[in-house]
């Protein structure tokens, strides 16, 4: 109850001091306490609304919230803003638009964000841009422009404008639902959209059933006869009392509320292998951390926010800022809040709190040799429920890419590829709306699709004639003949057959493939068979006319079938072509003429009134015999006749290649659609994807190529918040700092639609901007670190040993080999320690205070020589004071003068508490704090070394004077 009593105190305190400068809600009078909302509702026109009335208007969010709060102010906030031109903070997560026809993913904002695209730039209104986006829109914004007369194709006046959904947020009743929103957006019932999804009643009919003529305030559609009816409100009234005021339960926004959003979750993995947030999961709500005003301009909480908008107290709702506190004073600055773990980073050097977030430790996925894929609501469409299947997976996100942000720190982002077709002027890259692309696409994109509405035209007749012969109970003969059977697609060792939905499903192929016509094949319990039964390609008769006319009677059955297949296909045939049956030198097509009646009663054909008939006719085509027939595509123009497959080369060969992978088309597709860009349009043209600008070269050829228009954009992410145990780093150093460390070497590769070998491929260090050779040699020194630790503590303890020693007289006695005072051993090893301490002293006194002297922090190599030489002078420090330090104990000794013996104990005594203040900074038990006083005592015992070899330096030069 204490702790409870704390964090309501702390959240008042801290709720005061954030409104202190902001607009404030005349009507509160500073309790905590939510009113009861009991009051009636207003329509579009400020008319109250009576719930009783049969088609009535829906609720007006202006009109209704506004009688008490400032609409006006809100609708500057952040979720409401962004065609205002305001300061946008750092990069947000932006709109996507994704056509799966044309392969466009087209990152979207209003915002002034690099690597965005305006709407308006790329052709979007506010009309279109709601029909896209309204799903996960909050309503106001681009969904109620005040000018609804620029596009003259928008439809407002059938729509109605989309207020601020007020209760998208606030309503805290159960029966609020996203999905009834998206549902309304969707049947350009915006005006609409959220009285439906509040649950104070139904909302029938569609605006996108209207004529454009219709208007929303002229009452029913006159084209209404049941499917055109237009959206009216019946009204829930048990949600009204007497007075017809309705009863809204309305208070924070709850979580729930913020996720229909706002989710994001990693793709393929189960909802309960997922664990919640640590500030969730004790017990914060979304709203603790971000917060705001009557102005609705919601505190993101990422550093620098407070100085962008002028507010010291913004800074305290920032991880340093909760956790460890600010510049500030005040309870509000101290760290701690709300009871927030106060780090301690035993082991972590201070350094990383100025070149890394802390995301990067304790935000999203760890680090891997690939990013980790994840989806959000409102790209992939998430949260919204219903019989329809609304979620996409398109666009790829990949999340855990780590980044060098603008403010100079690494951080955790989620990041995506664009991928759109574009006009190209010189250097500059224009978007291009998929409508505009579309027409030019078919026949060239969606070869499963293709496949699969031919593999359903040829299954009809297949059935109806196979079906009358299995009516007849005859399974042994249906057995002996193989009848029956559905059409599969075979080609290149893959199998394609119908799903039950109609799309196609892909497995390998291994048997023995059939005669086929094209590469259409049939599948009889398992057994691929020739499409048509009894046709067998190698004892075709030389006579062509034979061969259909005079027909066999093993081929009779067959021409039932296949003048079926060839009217089947006309259903679906392009405008100006007609199906035939080629067999390369003739192909029959199906047309009406005039027959013997005799001979149409032997062929089985029903004579028509007029006594014509349907049948397959011969064409010469004047082409060369096929080894095996097929079913094509026939255009006439007089007497020329051309012949296409039924399926283009470059769809089969696309289809092949993107069975089985998430890409949906190939180079050489783009390439086709790149060259009817540019015949239909003139001028050059480009498709981006994978992080590469793709474009036609001389002679056809599609290229690769950088562009800026092509690079990945990404914003940086702060939930997923682990727990210091499962942070990087609860593992060690060598998390980060290995040989083949992710953090540094994982690999990101440019992702879309387009299959390619080309896609752009970087490794994190390449996005951090950093040195991969320094990390790699960096990563490895954590391989000898223990040695290094053992050497420095080593030498330490014998340097205080041998100081202690002499100190006490005790040593005199036990260096004195030769008897002698100034006789001493081993001189070439007394001179060469000499000589390495005097040089490499000199390479960390240039490494160590040169970063002080610029202002910055000793990193890269100079930090790996700075700290490898500090070894090397380590144990050549304790090679001197073992040779020296007994002369220059002695005050009779005449080897050393008096300035190079106070000299040398003083470097003895700095050198000692130099390593000592090293080696204590490499154990993992010193916090933050201490990591940085034993930096600072490191400095100050440098300065004292270096101010003890002048004076021994000074001593040895009196001495030789």
């Amino acid at each position: 109850m204490k702790h409870i009593t704390t964090i309501l105190i702390s959240v008042a305190v801290l709720a005061g001091g954030l409104l202190a400068e902001e607009p404030q809600n005349h009507h509160s009078d500073g309790t905590r306490c939510v009113p009861l909302h009991r009051l009636g509702l207003k329509d579009i026109d400020d008319r109250s609304i009576l719930p009783t009335m049969p088609r009535s208007m829906p609720m007006s969010t202006k009109n209704t919230c506004g009688m008490c709060h400032e609409y006006g102010v809100i609708a500057d906030g952040l979720h409401f803003n962004s065609t205002k031109g305001l300061a946008s903070g750092r990069p947000g997560e932006p709109w996507v638009l994704v056509d799966a026809e044309t392969g466009t993913h087209l990152p979207l904002s209003n915002r002034a964000w690099k690597g965005l695209y305006k709407p308006e730039d790329v052709g979007l209104t506010p009309w279109t841009f709601t029909q896209r986006f309204g799903r996960h829109m909050p309503g106001g914004d681009m969904a109620a422009p005040k000018d609804t007369l620029s596009d003259l194709n928008a439809r407002w006046n059938v729509s109605g404008k989309a207020e601020i959904n007020c209760l998208a947020c606030h309503n805290g009743s159960f029966k609020q639902d996203h999905s009834e929103w998206a549902k309304q957006m969707a049947r350009e019932n915006f005006m609409w959209a959220g009285t439906a999804a509040s649950g104070l009643g139904e909302v029938g009919g569609m605006g996108s059933r209207q004529p454009d003529v219709w208007d929303y305030t002229k009452g029913p559609s006159p084209d209404d006869t049941g499917f055109a009816t237009p959206p009216a409100v019946t009204y829930d009234l048990s949600q009204f009392d007497s007075k017809n005021r309705a009863m809204l339960d309305v208070g924070s926004p709850k979580d729930k509320s913020c996720l229909s959003c706002h989710s994001t979750v990693t793709t393929g993995q189960s909802k309960w292998r997922s664990d919640r947030d640590v500030h969730s999961a004790a017990g914060l709500s979304c709203v603790s951390c971000h917060r705001n005003g009557i102005s609705h301009n919601i505190v993101r909480g990422y550093p620098g926010e407070a100085k962008l908008r002028k507010d010291p107290d913004v800074a305290s709702l920032s991880c340093k800022g909760c956790h460890i506190g600010t510049d500030g004073t005040g309870a509000r600055a101290m760290g701690g809040r709300l009871g927030a773990p106060v780090p301690k980073h035993a082991g972590l050097p201070p350094v990383h709190m100025k070149k890394l977030t802390c995301t990067a430790c304790h935000s999203g996925p760890m680090p891997k040799s690939e990013p980790t894929r994840v989806r959000t609501a409102r790209m992939n469409r998430m949260g919204i429920f219903g019989r329809a299947q609304w979620y996409t997976e398109a666009p790829n996100i990949s999340a855990g890419v780590f980044v060098k942000g603008d403010d100079g720190k690494i951080g955790p982002r989620k990041m995506i590829w664009p991928a759109f077709w574009a006009r190209l002027d010189g250097d500059k890259v224009t978007p291009i709306l998929p409508k505009e692309v579309a027409p030019l696409t078919k026949g060239v994109f969606g070869g499963q699709q293709q496949i699969a509405e031919i593999l359903n035209i040829l299954a009809g007749p297949i059935a109806e004639d196979y079906g009358k012969k299995a009516s007849t109970g005859r399974q042994d003969l249906i057995k002996k003949y193989k009848i029956g059977g559905l059409p599969v697609f075979l080609h290149g060792g893959k199998l394609y057959k119908l799903t039950a939905d109609g799309g196609l499903d892909v497995s390998e192929f291994k048997g023995q493939a059939p005669m086929m016509i094209g590469p259409f094949a049939r599948d009889w319990n398992g057994e691929i068979l020739t499409l048509l039964r009894d046709l067998d390609p190698e004892a075709e008769p030389t006579d062509t006319t034979e061969f259909l006319n005079e027909m066999p009677k093993k081929r009779q059955d067959i021409l039932v079938v296949l003048k079926g297949m060839v009217k089947s296909l006309g259903d679906i045939a392009p405008e100006g072509e007609v199906p035939a049956f080629d067999f390369g030198d003739v192909a029959y097509i199906r047309d009406l003429v005039s027959t013997p009646q005799e001979e149409d009663k032997e062929a089985g054909i029903r004579e028509d009134l007029d006594k014509m008939s349907w049948r397959l006719v011969p064409v010469n085509t004047g082409a060369a015999r096929l080894a095996v027939p097929r079913f094509a595509w026939m255009t006439k123009d007089g007497d020329k006749v051309s012949l296409r497959p039924l399926i283009p080369d470059v769809v089969i060969a696309g289809v092949a290649a993107t069975a089985e992978v998430e890409e949906s088309f190939t180079e050489q597709q783009v390439g086709t659609v790149l060259a009817r860009l540019q015949a239909k349009n003139g001028g050059k043209y480009a498709y981006i994807s994978s992080g590469k600008l793709f474009s036609l070269a001389d002679g056809g050829k599609v290229v690769a190529s950088d562009n800026p228009a092509a690079e990945a954009y990404s914003w940086p992410m702060a939930h997923g918040v682990r727990p210091a145990p499962q942070a990087l780093g609860a593992g060690g150093c060598t998390d980060c700092h290995s040989t083949d460390s992710a953090f540094f070497f994982g690999k990101v590769k440019g992702t879309g639609p387009l299959l390619t070998d080309a896609a752009d491929v970087k490794s994190m260090h390449q996005m951090q901007e950093l040195d991969p050779g320094f990390h790699g040699m960096f990563g490895m020194t954590f391989v000898f670190r223990p040695i290094f630790k053992a050497v420095l503590f080593g030498v330490a303890f014998l340097i205080a040993a041998l100081l202690a020693g002499y100190a006490m007289l005790l040593i005199r006695k036990l260096t004195k080999v030769a008897g002698e005072t100034d006789k001493f051993c081993f001189p070439l090893l007394d001179k060469l320690a000499g000589l390495v301490v005097a040089g490499v002293a000199s390479i960390l006194i240039f490494t160590g205070f040169l970063p002080v002297i610029t202002g910055s922090v000793i990193s890269g190599w100079m930090l790996i020589a700075h700290v490898l030489l500090g070894a090397v002078f380590a144990v050549a420090l304790l090679g001197i004071i073992f040779f020296r330090a007994s002369a220059c104990s002695q005050a009779d000794s005449t080897r050393f003068n008096l300035g190079q013996k106070i000299g040398f104990w003083m470097l003895a005594s700095f050198g000692f508490f130099l390593v000592l203040t090293a080696a204590l900074a490499t154990l993992p038990v010193l916090g933050m704090g201490w990591q940085t006083l034993m930096a600072t005592l490191h400095l100050c015992m440098g300065i004292g070394a270096v101010v003890s070899i002048i004076v021994y330096v000074v001593g040895s030069i009196g001495k030789k004077v």
